[in-house]
């Protein structure tokens, strides 16, 4: 009884070993179509000149051609400093005034009632941190005015510096 070779991990399997196996399956060797596939082409061909006169989605030529189209040209529209910033006055940013961070046990969160003292990680007249859509842009100090608490900005950051690592809440 003849043994048939079976290619192991080492082995490689020549073009003319696929297009057998190929043929053999029914699917065509190389170069060669099988019989659904030129039938399926056809089909597609006939329906591809069937279409819209333009070629198939309007885009490309019966031939086969790229069809040419213009773009439009627009005008270039400059802006000065105030139209650029009138753009953005109706977008809406998170403006956060951070006094202080502090870090408890959820029990030390369950036990805070009226009253309670929660020590927070900065210093009495230590600046405070603005972010805006949490991105740290400015530090200042508390004040009070009319009874309302407000800040004075004393230092905007650089964009360098709301790059840095620290720079982001």
């Amino acid at each position: 009884m003849a043994e048939q070779e079976k290619p192991g991990k080492g082995d490689e399997i020549s073009q003319g070993d696929i297009d057998k196996l190929l043929e053999q399956a029914g699917l065509g060797g190389a170069g060669g179509k099988p019989a659904a596939a030129a039938k399926g082409q056809d089909e597609i061909d006939q329906l591809l000149q069937q279409s819209a006169p333009g070629g198939p989605a309007g885009g490309i030529a019966a031939s086969g051609g790229a069809r040419s189209f213009q773009l439009d040209r627009f005008e270039e529209t400059e802006l000065d400093d105030e139209g650029k910033l009138e753009i953005l006055m109706d977008v809406n940013l998170d403006v956060r005034v951070v006094l202080g961070r502090s870090r408890m046990a959820i029990e030390d969160i369950i036990r805070l009632k009226p009253g309670s003292v929660v020590e927070l990680d900065k210093l009495a007249g230590d600046p405070l941190d603005v972010l805006v859509n949490n991105r740290l842009v400015a530090r200042g100090e508390v004040l009070v005015l009319n009874d309302n608490f407000c800040i004075r900005v004393t230092e905007i950051l650089s964009p360098e510096a709301r790059a840095e690592p620290g720079g982001r809440a």
